[in-house]
């Protein structure tokens, strides 16, 4: 048994996907289908597919504002995110690393 998101990523990657279920990816002509859907009647292309996923359909928002940003201005975020130097550990992330350490003795 594997997650929806295990055949999303297997579509991703070219991955030949069945579905017994019914995730979001399915009845669009890109998987091997058990089960039918009557309200998708027409196919997908695997573009088309990604976009209404990754791009139409999710809201995402601003770490630092908190406000809706597009999806380009999350992935600018995230390279940023990745690219800044690591931060300090709190006082609280550094007992509890310290407490740990004491409790495997």
């Amino acid at each position: 048994m594997l997650t929806s998101l295990a055949g999303f990523e297997g579509l991703l990657r070219g991955v030949e996907v069945h579905c017994w279920g019914l995730p979001f990816y399915a009845g669009w002509g890109l998987t091997s289908d058990r089960e039918t859907c009557s309200r998708r009647g027409r196919s997908l292309s695997l573009d088309a597919l990604v976009h209404a996923a990754l791009i139409e359909y999710p809201r995402y928002v601003s770490r630092g504002s908190g406000w809706f940003i597009t999806p380009e201005q999350a992935i600018d975020e995230l390279i940023a995110w990745k690219e800044a130097p690591p931060p300090r550990r709190t006082l609280v992330q550094a007992l509890f690393r310290h407490w740990g350490r004491l409790r495997r003795r």
